[in-house]
């Protein structure tokens, strides 16, 4: 029997190239999609996919936290996270919040089947150049790169990411269903996690850090 994937993608362009390469292969078959995190972690209970693959930007709830939270829950099922971002920053964070491998969507068509198979066999799936990445890294004696980014948590990651993106305050509570209040936490946060002494100087160097990664 084919193993069943859950395949997690909000953009129906995307998710409809992806569930054709992987329905294509014999040896798999999408059992369900969704769009968003909380249709996930139930169709995960009502499907018991046997692996899932998730797109990192997910609107409200990111493809971080949703795999975080199937690594906790369902520790048996492996996730491999598939994203149009920079590896040299988010595939060890990927692999830190439970993801057993991750793949950029620009390689799909061409990595995607490899990297289930490997993942379903119990291996983690990197490219060689991100792998060289986090070895020097941990040889280094350190694993966080520009900015300090590996110290924040996914929330404040995500935040950051917006912030660097150019939205307002007001804009990243109205997409990840928070409050205003609770977003200006979290820019405080960063600002004492990252050592900045302004929200100004916080906004300027997420756009540049957005800008090395992109």
């Amino acid at each position: 029997m084919p193993k069943k994937v859950l395949l997690v993608e909000d953009h129906p362009v995307t998710r409809l190239g992806l569930r054709s390469l992987i329905n294509a292969a014999p040896d798999l078959r999408v059992e369900s999609e969704c769009d968003d995190y909380e249709d996930a972690l139930a169709s995960i209970g009502q499907h018991a996919p046997d692996i899932v693959v998730v797109d990192i930007g997910l609107g409200r709830a990111d493809g971080l936290h949703l795999t975080h939270q199937i690594a906790l829950r369902w520790p048996t099922i492996p996730v491999l996270v598939v994203s149009m971002h920079e590896e040299k920053v988010y595939a060890s964070r990927a692999l830190k919040a439970g993801a057993k491998g991750y793949v950029m969507k620009q390689e799909a068509s061409d990595k995607i089947i490899v990297a289930i198979r490997a993942v379903l066999a119990g291996q983690l799936f990197i490219s060689e150049k991100a792998r060289s990445g986090l070895l020097k890294r941990t040889n280094a004696g350190s694993e966080a790169p520009m900015f300090g980014i590996d110290t924040l948590s996914n929330r404040q990651f995500e935040v950051l990411t917006r912030i660097g993106d150019g939205y307002s305050t007001r804009e990243i509570a109205a997409q990840l269903g928070l409050s205003v209040k609770t977003i200006d936490t979290f820019r405080e946060q960063l600002k004492e996690k990252l050592n900045f002494k302004d929200g100004t100087e916080l906004v300027r160097h997420a756009i540049e850090w957005r800008r090395s990664v992109a």
